[in-house]
């Protein structure tokens, strides 16, 4: 169990499946969300993205029987706010 706790453990509280659906972001398209030359350019601040995260988020439906944002869903939602800042499709490389 101790292993498993290390293994997954995140350094704030109630950021853990946040990370998961950065992960599984990188999954999807091989890069961290909001990385890449076109947001380079932009200078987000860690401020603007949570504001849209929270916006986003509070239209995300979790699935029936989860009772939260899935990892999958959470990057998805990274997705929807990538493509709003940039005006383009986000698609996997």
């Amino acid at each position: 169990m101790w292993i498993w706790i290390r293994a997954t453990c995140v350094p704030f509280y109630d950021t853990y499946w946040i990370d998961r659906g950065i992960k599984e972001f990188e999954v999807m398209f091989k890069r961290k969300p909001f990385h890449g030359p076109e947001f380079d350019k932009m200078n987000l601040s860690k401020d603007i993205i949570q504001q849209l995260m929270a916006k986003e988020m509070q239209k995300a439906i979790a699935h029936f029987g989860e009772g939260r944002l899935n990892p999958s869903t959470i990057a998805c939602v990274f997705t929807l706010i990538e493509e709003q800042l940039t005006g383009n499709l986000i698609t996997e490389t």
